[in-house]
């Protein structure tokens, strides 16, 4: 700033300026403190304009298959807000209150039976040519549908078709044919769900529900095992964009399965209501006895 701008710049003080900057000695004041407030403004922008030149310390590193996080970890940092949802669904705590009603269970059974033909189709048909399908779907991620099956025929209760399913279900179902349309891939997020539930959590809720319920068949859940070996396949997918579809997918999965474990039939019900209730599920399981 020219000593003519700040020269200008005074002489458009206000009237009402304190003495101390009025006369000569307030027109120099005045400059000086000009001069200070032009030098501070300059090494100001001086230091922004060097900042904007620099470049990043350590910019972040794109993702690549070769830096990528392993698949489960970032399974479990994102689904462990679904693990103790699903801790706190009606079926689970009815299963451990010893509440759970035989009808119940065995309406439980029908669904899954629906919910694992399904996805075992998917990724049965796709396999071949897919070798991240390839890798997850083996012989132990087969078993839960096998045993799921014979629970429900040592209970007394008959598979049933789609039509016949709980809307939730049915809902299920279409998720899954359209993760088939879109990638079948996607599929191995909701394997990752059900696999890695009843391989970890199956023992206790197993034990809780034969507890409940004794004599009933519960090798869906306890006889399932091989998590670790599964563990380890699942972190060969190693595309970071597939891998954060796989997650998306297993959260959607997680809230499927929340909505069923706490849809209607699954409730608990007002004892002058406990006949009347036991009847539908009693029909809706076991058709062969309506009259």
């Amino acid at each position: 700033m020219s000593l003519h701008q700040v020269q200008s710049t005074s002489e458009a003080h206000s009237p009402t300026t304190p003495d101390v900057f009025t006369g000569a000695t307030g027109r120099y004041l005045r400059i000086a403190a000009m001069a200070i407030v032009s030098t501070g403004a300059a090494f100001l922008e001086g230091c922004a304009a060097t900042k904007e030149s620099q470049p990043p310390a350590n910019p972040p590193a794109a993702v690549t298959p070769e830096n990528a996080l392993p698949l489960t970890k970032m399974l479990s940092a994102n689904l462990g807000k679904y693990h103790e949802a699903v801790q706190r669904s009606v079926f689970i705590e009815s299963a451990f209150a010893g509440t759970l009603s035989r009808e119940q269970y065995v309406l439980h059974l029908q669904q899954r039976v629906l919910m694992h033909q399904e996805l075992d189709r998917v990724l049965a048909e796709h396999a071949a040519g897919s070798p991240e399908i390839t890798a997850v779907f083996g012989p132990m991620q087969k078993e839960p549908l096998i045993f799921v099956r014979e629970d429900l025929k040592a209970c007394g209760g008959k598979e049933i078709t789609e039509a016949a399913a709980l809307p939730e279900t049915k809902a299920f179902l279409q998720f899954v044919r359209e993760l088939e349309r879109e990638d079948p891939r996607l599929a191995i997020g909701v394997l990752h769900v059900f696999f890695g539930g009843i391989t970890n959590g199956g023992l206790q809720i197993g034990a809780a529900i034969e507890e409940g319920l004794p004599g009933v068949s519960v090798k869906y859940y306890t006889g399932c095992t091989g998590y670790s070996e599964f563990k380890v396949q699942m972190n060969t997918i190693k595309d970071p964009a597939l891998q954060k579809k796989i997650v998306v997918t297993a959260e959607q999965t997680y809230e499927h399965i929340l909505k069923m474990h706490n849809s209607d039939p699954f409730k608990p019900v007002a004892e002058k209501q406990q006949a009347f209730m036991e009847q539908g599920l009693e029909a809706f399981a076991f058709p062969e006895r309506a009259s």
